[in-house]
């Protein structure tokens, strides 16, 4: 018998948030799973802490709850994650502890980056792309 693999996304956190927005929202299980558009068997697992969720369900619970799915990343890559690393990119383990920090620090930057322009007007996101465009001409 296979040992389940350490997840790359923190299920206590999640349920945590939202059993908090539950309640904060005075809904029970059954709504939510409508309104989310999750599984409520999943939904109810979550809470139990008897399991996580599929990518599908995840991504929908993230929606309703109005936050990203990288809020609920677990901060260290597990060591399975690491020694595959390793393997598929013929690295000692320290180096792929490195590439997955750096990857991970790549990832935050860029969803920084997209909740700025999020806030950012048309006129806005439109003058930082020929900002761009234009030092990428004068970069080759």
């Amino acid at each position: 018998m296979s040992t389940p693999l350490e997840s790359m996304i923190d299920y206590d956190a999640l349920a945590s948030a939202v059993g908090r927005e539950l309640e904060a929202r005075g809904m029970d299980q059954k709504k939510v799973g409508r309104s989310a558009g999750v599984d409520p068997a999943k939904l109810s697992n979550l809470l139990k802490r008897r399991g996580g969720l599929s990518v599908n369900n995840l991504l929908a619970l993230c929606d309703w709850l109005g936050e990203p799915v990288d809020n609920y990343r677990v901060k260290q890559a597990p060591k399975w994650f690491i020694e595959r690393l390793a393997k598929g990119n013929e690295l000692s383990i320290d180096e792929a502890e490195r590439l997955a920090e750096e990857r991970a620090g790549a990832a935050r930057r860029q969803l920084a980056a997209a909740r700025q322009i999020e806030q950012m007007s048309p006129d806005e996101v439109d003058d930082l792309l020929a900002a761009a465009t234009k030092a990428a001409a004068h970069a080759q």
